[in-house]
Protein backbone atom coordinates (compact mmCIF):
# COMPACT_ATOMS: atom_id res chain seq x y z
CA UNK A 1 0.00 0.00 0.00
CA UNK A 2 2.94 2.36 1.10
CA UNK A 3 4.53 1.52 -2.26
CA UNK A 4 1.10 2.23 -4.21
CA UNK A 5 0.98 5.65 -2.52
CA UNK A 6 4.15 6.33 -3.12
CA UNK A 7 3.83 5.99 -6.57
CA UNK A 8 0.68 7.95 -7.14
CA UNK A 9 2.38 10.95 -5.10
CA UNK A 10 5.40 10.86 -7.96
CA UNK A 11 2.91 10.55 -10.73
CA UNK A 12 1.05 13.37 -9.59
CA UNK A 13 4.16 15.72 -9.07
CA UNK A 14 5.75 14.59 -12.36
CA UNK A 15 2.09 15.06 -14.08
CA UNK A 16 1.93 18.62 -12.40
CA UNK A 17 5.81 20.01 -14.61
CA UNK A 18 5.38 21.50 -17.97
CA UNK A 19 6.03 19.75 -20.62
CA UNK A 20 7.45 22.77 -22.47
CA UNK A 21 8.94 25.76 -21.30
CA UNK A 22 7.66 29.48 -22.07
CA UNK A 23 10.77 30.82 -22.39
CA UNK A 24 12.77 32.52 -24.89
CA UNK A 25 15.43 29.18 -25.72
CA UNK A 26 12.36 27.29 -25.99
CA UNK A 27 10.98 29.52 -28.55
CA UNK A 28 14.29 30.08 -30.38
CA UNK A 29 14.31 26.00 -30.82
CA UNK A 30 10.91 25.90 -32.03
CA UNK A 31 11.28 28.56 -34.50
CA UNK A 32 14.54 27.24 -35.73
CA UNK A 33 13.01 24.46 -37.34
CA UNK A 34 11.63 24.32 -40.89
CA UNK A 35 8.28 23.15 -39.31
CA UNK A 36 5.90 23.18 -36.47
CA UNK A 37 2.21 23.25 -35.22
CA UNK A 38 0.55 25.95 -33.22
CA UNK A 39 -2.20 26.00 -31.64
CA UNK A 40 -4.34 29.56 -30.63
CA UNK A 41 -6.84 29.34 -28.42
CA UNK A 42 -9.84 32.20 -28.24
CA UNK A 43 -12.05 32.44 -25.20
CA UNK A 44 -14.53 34.93 -24.46
CA UNK A 45 -17.38 35.63 -22.00
CA UNK A 46 -19.84 33.30 -23.95
CA UNK A 47 -17.39 30.40 -24.58
CA UNK A 48 -14.06 29.59 -27.00
CA UNK A 49 -12.80 27.87 -29.86
CA UNK A 50 -8.98 26.32 -30.54
CA UNK A 51 -7.50 26.49 -33.86
CA UNK A 52 -4.38 24.69 -35.28
CA UNK A 53 -1.83 25.68 -38.00
CA UNK A 54 0.62 24.05 -39.60
CA UNK A 55 3.91 26.77 -40.35
CA UNK A 56 6.59 25.50 -42.63
CA UNK A 57 9.71 28.22 -43.14
CA UNK A 58 10.17 29.41 -46.47
CA UNK A 59 13.19 31.37 -47.02
CA UNK A 60 12.82 34.23 -44.99
CA UNK A 61 9.23 34.08 -44.57
CA UNK A 62 6.80 31.48 -43.01
CA UNK A 63 3.70 29.63 -44.69
CA UNK A 64 0.62 29.54 -42.55
CA UNK A 65 -1.79 26.88 -43.33
CA UNK A 66 -4.74 26.24 -41.33
CA UNK A 67 -6.04 22.48 -40.42
CA UNK A 68 -9.97 23.46 -40.18
CA UNK A 69 -10.21 25.36 -43.58
CA UNK A 70 -7.10 24.18 -45.75
CA UNK A 71 -6.09 27.96 -46.78
CA UNK A 72 -2.93 29.27 -46.32
CA UNK A 73 -0.61 32.26 -47.05
CA UNK A 74 2.34 33.28 -46.41
CA UNK A 75 3.58 35.31 -43.31
CA UNK A 76 6.68 37.49 -42.87
CA UNK A 77 9.73 37.05 -41.13
CA UNK A 78 9.36 40.65 -39.08
CA UNK A 79 5.27 39.04 -37.86
CA UNK A 80 6.59 35.52 -36.96
CA UNK A 81 9.03 37.84 -34.72
CA UNK A 82 6.62 39.65 -33.18
CA UNK A 83 4.57 36.23 -32.43
CA UNK A 84 7.58 34.74 -30.08
CA UNK A 85 8.17 38.00 -28.34
CA UNK A 86 4.49 38.23 -27.22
Amino acid sequence: MKKLLLIILIASIYSCEPRINNDAETFEKVFSTSDFDIEIQNWGCFGGSKNYFTVKKKNNEYLLKSNKTGKSHLITKVKMDSLKNC
